[in-house]
């Protein structure tokens, strides 16, 4: 009885749907995405740089989702970057700033190629981080930051389709 009991625990946990056991998939085909080169509004450039290198590389990483061309994929990743803030975070005895938190803002929208739609409802995000500029660059520190924001727009994704 404890045996079969345990069994029904188990098969109702793994078929709950529960998306950290196994994950929400997306509509067949959906998973193909064509990464379109951000666009930045916030003045500086070293946001585009980073946006478009380690952006894609962000997404491919995650796994869930193909980057590929844009004849082959189903959805358009788009995304706008509006704000890009270094706040200062710590200070030493002598008011020299020792950490800066990075803040980069921005909206992100999965259009589906075949209608032009929004897929799911544009979002905004940001991805934030803490910067020592003692002990790394900028860019390091933004590719965190960017990390955090693509990362926040993955989970959006996947956690919006329905099953």
């Amino acid at each position: 009885m404890i045996q079969r009991t345990s069994y029904a625990l188990f098969a109702l946990w793994a078929f709950s749907g529960c998306i950290y056991t196994f994950g929400a998939r997306l509509p067949n085909g959906y998973e193909r995405v064509f990464f379109a080169v951000p666009e930045n509004r916030t003045g500086y450039p070293l946001v585009q740089d980073v946006g478009v290198g380690y952006g894609y590389q962000i997404l491919r990483s995650d796994g869930r989702l193909k980057i590929t061309d844009s004849a082959s994929a189903r959805l358009i990743l788009r995304s706008v970057f509006t704000s890009y803030a270094k706040v200062p975070d710590k200070y030493d005895n002598s008011g020299k700033v020792i950490t800066y938190r990075l803040n980069l803002s921005g909206s992100v929208a999965f259009v589906d190629k075949a209608t032009g739609e929004n897929f799911i409802p544009q979002r905004s995000f940001t991805g934030t981080t803490l910067w020592s500029p003692d002990n790394e660059s900028e860019e390091e520190a933004l590719k965190r930051a960017m990390g955090d924001f693509y990362s926040q727009a993955i989970r959006y994704l996947f956690s919006s389709v329905e099953w």
